[in-house]
């Protein structure tokens, strides 16, 4: 059987060779990642440095709940508001943090507890406000128990390009 011509073999299975329709579906989905990758570099450019940014903001967030209260105070409740922006008339980003408390300690006594921590985004202090609210807060409060909102900021940090703090 020298002369005879061998049958053609199946190559469909070869695991060396792919497949055309493999090949034809590489090729349909070649053109469109191309177009897509511009348009997904640009977003993940804007949008690392904002995933910095609140990166630091949940490191602070973290810290502040961490850090110990006041003796004779509580979380009034779980909410902790935390936002990133600009705030004032520069390039700069700000943190901030706010809470409530109740306490049986005075106002400036809360923010002198809270100017005292090293508790910010580089490691340093913060700025501290305290108020009260001016409705009667709706869960019962001990006697001398008193409901307090504490905001504490991290002010003038390098806004790099978060378009938050521009």
């Amino acid at each position: 059987m020298d002369g005879m011509p061998s049958p053609p073999q199946d190559h469909s299975s070869d695991p060396q060779r792919p497949s055309a329709a493999a090949a034809a579906g590489k090729r349909r989905w070649r053109r469109p990642a191309l177009i897509a990758a511009p348009f997904i570099l640009l977003f993940v450019l804007v949008m690392a440095p904002q995933w910095t940014h609140d990166r630091q903001l949940d490191g602070l967030v973290g810290r502040v709940l961490s850090h110990p209260l006041p003796s004779e105070t509580r979380f009034s409740d779980d909410e902790v508001d935390a936002s990133v922006a600009l705030r004032g008339n520069s390039n700069h980003c700000d943190y901030r943090v706010r809470f409530n408390l109740q306490t049986k300690r005075s106002v400036d006594e809360v923010v002198r507890h809270y100017e005292a921590a090293r508790i910010g985004i580089a490691g340093g202090g913060v700025s501290v406000v305290v108020w009260t609210p001016s409705k009667n807060p709706s869960n019962t409060l001990t006697f001398d128990d008193k409901l307090i909102i504490v905001e504490l900021q991290d002010n003038s940090h390098d806004p790099s390009w978060d378009l938050r703090c521009h």
